[in-house]
């Protein structure tokens, strides 16, 4: 893997302080960490960084309960 247990630690870091602040102002916190860790390359566009339009719909389809919430759909 390209990144190391450092930049790991950081984004885990960084997580928990956006968790927590979203938590404080009643919003909802989302952690798709774990499918973008769990993503092969397959899953990053050509450029080997950011994630593909495949990764995008994990995370969309993660994401869509609490967003149907908040908006008051059925999820």
């Amino acid at each position: 893997s390209d990144v190391c247990s450092s930049d790991l630690a950081h984004i885990d870091h960084f997580n928990a302080i956006a968790r927590e602040l979203s938590i404080a102002r009643g919003t909802a916190w989302i952690d798709v960490t774990d499918i973008s860790r769990g993503a092969g390359r397959d899953m990053l566009t050509n450029d080997g960084l950011h994630p593909s339009a495949e990764q995008y719909a994990l995370w969309a389809e993660r994401v869509l309960p609490a967003a149907r919430a908040v908006l008051g759909q059925p999820a």
